[in-house]
């Protein structure tokens, strides 16, 4: 992931509830901690590569009926 043009020699204030506010360099992020930063509000300074999402295909079995068993009444 590659950071955008407008937003490099920035620096961006993230508010965490437990640390308080948290100054965020843009020059110093690392991409494996991409993760992180989109899931605290930033994932928008980073430009999106084109990934393909995979394809699922669903096979169609036979739904075989379940007999339930029953208990006999002890006499």
């Amino acid at each position: 992931m590659q950071i955008k043009d407008e937003y490099k020699d920035k620096t961006v204030i993230v508010y965490n509830s437990v640390l308080g506010n948290q100054n965020v360099i843009i020059d110093k992020i690392l991409p494996k901690h991409y993760d992180w930063y989109s899931r605290n509000g930033l994932g928008h300074i980073f430009e999106v590569q084109a990934t393909i999402k995979p394809t699922f295909e669903l096979t169609e079995e036979e739904v075989v009926p379940v007999v339930k068993k029953t208990r006999t009444k002890k006499k």
